[in-house]
């Protein structure tokens, strides 16, 4: 009697160990951890890609991590962006800066691009970050960065973007620079919404395309009179989303990020359909550009309000149409 009942009290202990395990291990995937991502798993060519962590990091000159709600320019202070990434089909990275809504060139010494172009080395990557031409007062900063893959993808993989706000007491008076505007308005949704699974956030497709829709790596169109795009947008983060929608050519970005013109709000678990024009907008052909949706464009991050916004659900991740390229006019899909 006494051994059956021990017996009992052992199998009831192990059961009890069980599910806290399991519980443990299913909770894992929901904690947010500061300046970390997961990636959804991705099916490329019939080929799974397991999750990767992506961190990113700006550092003054003695290694410390620069907090991004106010940085003070220092002209003899050193800034280096730090990224750390376990994907190993990344190759390499395209590094581009807004401040204010418009593109800093981090390339200066290269007239064709304002991007860097980084190396992933041993899962890392780095540079210095140059403020010095500024202008004076507060502003707000991102960085836009692009993976560079090893074997194609059929769409750009979706990114957490780093921002801060920094402040310059000297230097050039703020100066106003005119940048196309997208053309963005509401399009039929029938055909589109019926033929996209929601695992996908961000796509975009040539208006006069007709269901099936592919989604392909290089999507070639032809140049016409009126080049319109139809971008399929879902939030899902159970808060209402301000996504800026912009594009990206060349590592140039080609819009202004912060213009209210291309503000698109979102409710929760909400999809919508619109459409682009790109008639005044200077994309060089047989070049790739593709469409962003940045969530939130102005809002600041930093450790704590980044964890915050995690724990909460909030959108923090940039996303990433597939790419396209324009084609001579006589050329045929």
């Amino acid at each position: 009697m006494l051994y059956s009942s021990k017996k009992k009290r052992y199998i009831l202990k192990l059961t009890l160990g069980f599910i806290i395990i399991f519980f443990i291990s299913g909770c894992q995937n929901h904690i947010p951890l500061p300046y970390n991502q997961k990636t959804k798993l991705e099916t490329i060519n019939d080929t799974i890609y397991n999750d990767s962590t992506f961190e990113l990091e700006m550092l003054n000159h003695r290694g410390e991590l620069v907090p991004s709600k106010d940085i003070i320019y220092d002209s003899s202070e050193e800034y280096r962006l730090v990224i750390k990434d376990t994907d190993t089909e990344v190759v390499g990275y395209k590094l581009m800066l807004l401040i204010d809504g418009l593109q800093y060139d981090l390339s200066e010494d290269d007239v064709e691009s304002k991007a860097l172009l980084l190396s992933a080395e041993s899962g890392e990557a780095s540079t210095h970050i140059d403020f010095s031409r500024v202008n004076t007062g507060h502003h707000f900063g991102m960085f836009i960065i692009e993976k560079i893959y090893e074997s194609p993808r059929k769409f750009l993989t979706s990114e957490e973007d780093i921002r801060f706000t920094i402040y310059k007491s000297e230097g050039d008076p703020s100066s106003n620079i005119n940048q196309p505007q997208l053309k963005v308005s509401i399009a039929d949704s029938t055909a589109l919404l019926a033929s996209i699974n929601r695992s996908i956030e961000f796509v975009a497709f040539p208006a006069q395309m007709q269901p099936p829709f592919e989604i392909r790596q290089n999507n070639e169109v032809c140049q016409d009179s009126l080049s319109t795009y139809n971008l399929y947008l879902y939030n899902s983060s159970p808060f209402e989303t301000d996504y800026w929608i912009g594009v990206i050519s060349e590592g140039e970005v080609i819009t202004n990020a912060y213009s209210s013109d291309h503000i698109l709000s979102l409710a929760p678990y909400a999809e919508t359909v619109v459409q682009v024009t790109l008639s005044n907008i200077n994309i060089t052909p047989d070049k790739p550009f593709y469409f962003v949706a940045i969530p939130n464009p102005q809002q600041e991050y930093d450790s704590e309000s980044l964890h915050l916004a995690w724990k909460e659900g909030r959108n923090t991740v940039t996303l990433f149409s597939q790419k396209f390229i324009i084609t001579d006019s006589t050329t045929k899909d």
